[in-house]
């Protein structure tokens, strides 16, 4: 029976090496451009045309609220590319991160193969000893059938 530190159900998600484990990354992180990309798209904008094209006899209350959801829509336009650039900054990090799992993944797959070897050396020395048992047993009931006078 082969019993694994990783769950069987976790196994697939161990990665196979460092190359893998790079380009795994770098589909992440496209993968989150490209939704911060499609949040920014999402974004409703105005119907109306740009504040430069509000011709000159609308009220003046109309033009500041032009201006201030211009304003306001620029404002979070601005916060979500603040929010690509942090995971850009943090892409380094994760990729030490990437580095260390790779280690200590590597760790324990010595470690379970070290009590597989361990448990097979305790294996033969425990069959060797149930063997030796079973021929000093042998011998002292020869040995019995000579003294009692019940051997050839």
């Amino acid at each position: 029976m082969s019993t694994s530190i990783v769950p069987q159900d976790r196994v697939h998600l161990m990665p196979n090496s460092r190359e893998d484990n790079v380009r795994r990354q770098r589909v992440n992180l496209q993968a989150l451009d490209d939704e911060l990309g499609e949040v920014a798209r999402s974004v409703r904008r105005p119907e109306r045309t740009p504040l430069d094209q509000v011709p000159d006899n609308a009220p003046d209350i109309g033009r500041l609220s032009a201006d201030a959801v211009m304003a306001t829509a620029e404002g979070a336009a601005k916060e979500v590319e603040k929010l690509k650039e942090m995971v850009k900054e943090l892409a380094p990090q994760l990729e030490a991160s990437m580095a260390e799992m790779d280690k200590s993944l590597a760790t324990i797959a010595e470690a379970a193969k070290q009590v597989r070897d361990r448990g097979e050396r305790t294996r033969l020395q425990v069959q060797a000893a149930n063997d030796l048992a079973k021929d000093i047993a042998a011998k002292c009931a020869e040995f019995s059938k000579m003294v009692n006078g019940d051997g050839n």
